[in-house]
């Protein structure tokens, strides 16, 4: 174990901190702008998890150049932000702070020794809606090209298969409750049927039923501008696992799920592979099916970077808005009014500081952390390294805006009208700081100043246990009309 210094312990909280301080201290503008080119890419890369010296390892490393690789960086830039990294950890290593490591050298080493065939190919990164797209065109076209569709979007679903796989696929064979592959199992079983899919197992040679496959996926991938794999019968298993990535799973996880490798993959030849439990195995499975077949908008959370304000993050999604769509947001903020001089300020003061909640595709995240990653992480399932980013049900939502008692604008868990008060009906409060209140309902009124200037508001009359009444402005969808029963017990709760 390396053994930190007490000055370090005292100056820097880890790694990260310690290289911004002296990035920030090299002389020459052009070397400080590189080596924080390549500390912003990393920070990126580590997705909110902090880092000491005993955490670089080639692992980690490893991992941080697939990722690039997968972004679309070339070898040679990997190579130079590697080189960059390096060289700020050379530092720690001639002030005496950490002993010196072969990491840098063998994660350096290993991309250097993968032959030039690998990197041919660019990584795509309108893979998932294309698959989508594809998915979606399924049913359309000629029985040949249906079936084609069929083919090749099930051995994707299905995790890779390969040709093989798919020619003696057996139509009682398929197992699981994935929706995507029970319905293409349903579509084709027939009673007579040996096979799933119709392709004249026995009157063809393996040759010629390889060649079938090879056109059937060509002329597929064509229609939604995608080629064959090289070599073309590992096509199947480089759009799942590239899929994967595009869902934003780690390639170490990616590569732990798949019985073997796609061959001319440069990213999951440099990363390394982490074990995978076969229950996890299939919790992945049917996650990149879902993100595939159905990509639903599902709500997610990402917290701010420290010193980074909900204004630049919201400049940089404007920034990026053409290549990156968030359906909604959600920062929950309160008003806060205070007097200077003659004058009252409103200002709005998070509830939270620094946690947003987003709604977006499966296939935006990716692209949105690329463009934000710097400013922000995104909270992943089980706060596990490589896994999903977490999803925040819908009723989670609800539930946590009506508790803090702050709805984001689109919000309508009740909207004004839908259940006609008269005065003096018996309201209990929902959520806010006057949660589980009664009150009686006295008018509805629209604020005329303020932050939330033309929002509609009940005004509530709150009894306070000592006969005395005050009123309250409350959004309509915080409180439900409640029997004369119920509200009494209310009452009595407070009086207790």
């Amino acid at each position: 174990m390396i053994q930190l210094s007490e000055t370090y312990r005292v100056e820097c909280v880890d790694a990260l901190s310690w290289f911004r301080v002296r990035a920030e201290e090299t002389a020459n503008p052009k070397t400080a702008a590189s080596l924080h080119q390549a500390l912003t890419s990393f920070v990126r890369f580590l997705d909110g998890r902090s880092l000491d010296f005993n955490g670089m390892d080639c692992r980690l490393l490893s991992g941080w150049m697939a990722r690039l690789l997968y972004e679309g960086y070339t070898r040679k830039t990997a190579l130079y932000y590697l080189k960059n990294l390096s060289s700020l950890y050379g530092k720690s290593v001639a002030e005496g702070i950490v002993p010196a490591t072969d990491a840098f050298t063998q994660t350096r080493e290993r991309l250097q020794r993968l032959p030039d065939l690998m990197f041919e190919a660019v990584p795509d990164g309108a893979l998932l809606t294309k698959l989508r797209n594809l998915w979606h065109s399924a049913g359309k076209g000629s029985d040949r090209r249906q079936l084609g569709v069929d083919i090749l979007m099930f051995a994707v679903l299905a995790g890779g298969l390969s040709f093989e796989e798919v020619i003696n696929y057996k139509k009682d064979q398929s197992t699981g409750n994935d929706s995507a592959l029970a319905g293409i199992v349903a579509k084709y079983s027939k009673p007579k049927n040996r096979y799933l899919f119709p392709l004249r197992q026995s009157e063809r040679t393996p040759a010629q039923l390889g060649r079938e496959l090879t056109a059937l996926y060509k002329e597929a991938l064509s229609s939604v501008g995608l080629k064959v794999s090289n070599p073309v019968e590992d096509t199947a298993l480089e759009l799942w696992s590239m899929a994967a990535l595009g869902a934003n799973l780690s390639p170490e996880v990616v590569a732990g799920c798949m019985r073997r490798l796609p061959r001319l993959n440069p990213i999951f030849a440099v990363c390394g592979r982490v074990d995978v439990a076969e229950e996890e195995k299939e919790r992945i499975l049917a996650f990149v099916s879902r993100s595939i077949a159905d990509n639903p908008l599902q709500w997610h959370a990402m917290q701010f970077r420290p010193h980074v304000g909900f204004e630049s993050v919201m400049a940089r999604l404007k920034h990026c808005s053409e290549e990156v769509t968030v359906d909604q947001i959600y920062y929950p903020c309160r008003e806060i009014s205070r007097r200077i001089g003659n004058r009252i300020r409103y200002d709005k003061r998070p509830v939270i500081n620094g946690l947003l909640y987003f709604r977006c595709r499966v296939s935006d995240i990716v692209p949105l952390f690329r463009n934000i990653g710097d400013l922000a992480w995104g909270y992943r399932a089980g706060g596990r390294e490589g896994r999903p980013y977490a999803v925040i049900t819908d009723y989670e939502i609800s539930r946590l805006q009506t508790a803090i008692g702050v709805f984001a604008p689109e919000t309508e868990l009740m909207p004004v009208g839908t259940i006609h008060l008269d005065k003096g009906d018996k309201l209990e409060v929902l959520g806010g700081i006057f949660c589980g209140k009664g009150a009686r309902f006295d008018s509805e009124t629209t604020v005329k100043q303020g932050a939330d200037s033309g929002k509609t508001v009940y005004r509530l009359l709150l009894p306070d246990g000592n006969g005395f009444e005050w009123e309250v402005n409350i959004d309509p969808r915080m409180v439900r009309r409640v029997s004369d029963n119920r509200y009494q017990e209310l009452l009595d709760n407070l009086e207790a």
